[in-house]
């Protein structure tokens, strides 16, 4: 069985987990033992310490679109359900967007959690907010032009990632209209593989695998 090395609420492990529920592939779950730990074997091996990781059998792939990829490659016989192989390149334009923003997110995040305070970074985590927010432009008044027309795309799995993550953080603009992507995230938020893997259903689980991110900790 495959192993998919990951955190409860990491957006770019979700990816791999709703694509793995959709495509019905068993994969066992190994949650990495500490966020902030510098051991790649904490990671799955991975040497930028970064999740997801899947191993199966001999072969090891990192980063969630290669993960996909191979899942897709390997295990779904050639189709091109999310339309994943027939990106065309606006489209893989706005999946480089998207991941850009999840990556911000991430940043910001975990340098919280290592006990650096965001305005000692100065115009460095600045850059970050600037990145999430000029990206959630972008996609706002771009992507309906360029959007897969398959029912449930890759880029609707990335989007509705990003989107639910960066809400369930607020880490986006409250006060701006985010119509299109609110919308394109809750036209599919009640699928069974999305809603499963939503952050509110993981976060019980993060709070117990990693204590001291409880409030009040």
């Amino acid at each position: 069985m495959p192993v998919l090395y990951l955190t409860p609420l990491s957006h770019f492990s979700r990816k791999c987990r709703i694509v793995l529920r959709e495509i019905g592939l068993a994969c066992e779950e190994s949650y990495v033992p500490n966020l902030l730990s510098a051991d790649p074997a904490d990671f799955g091996g991975n040497p930028i310490l970064r999740v997801p990781v899947l191993r199966d059998g001999q072969h090891w792939v990192i980063e969630s679109d290669q993960i996909v990829r191979y899942l897709l490659e390997s295990y779904d016989h050639g189709r091109d359900r999310f339309a994943f192989f027939s990106m065309s390149t606006a489209q893989r334009n706005a999946l480089s967007i998207v991941s850009a923003v999840m990556g911000a997110e991430v940043e910001l995040i975990l340098s919280k959690r290592s006990g650096l305070a965001e305005h000692a970074g100065g115009i460095y985590f600045s850059r970050y907010r600037e990145v999430i927010g000029h990206g959630l432009a972008w996609l706002e008044r771009n992507a309906a032009a360029i959007w897969p027309e398959v029912e449930f795309s890759y880029l609707d799995i990335a989007l509705l990632c990003m989107w639910d993550h960066l809400r369930y953080n607020r880490l986006h603009d409250e006060t701006a209209s985010w119509r299109w992507i609110e919308a394109r995230a809750l036209r599919h938020a009640s699928r069974e593989s999305v809603a499963v893997t939503a952050p509110e259903r993981m976060q019980a689980l993060q709070w117990e695998l990693y204590p001291s991110q409880r409030p009040g900790a």
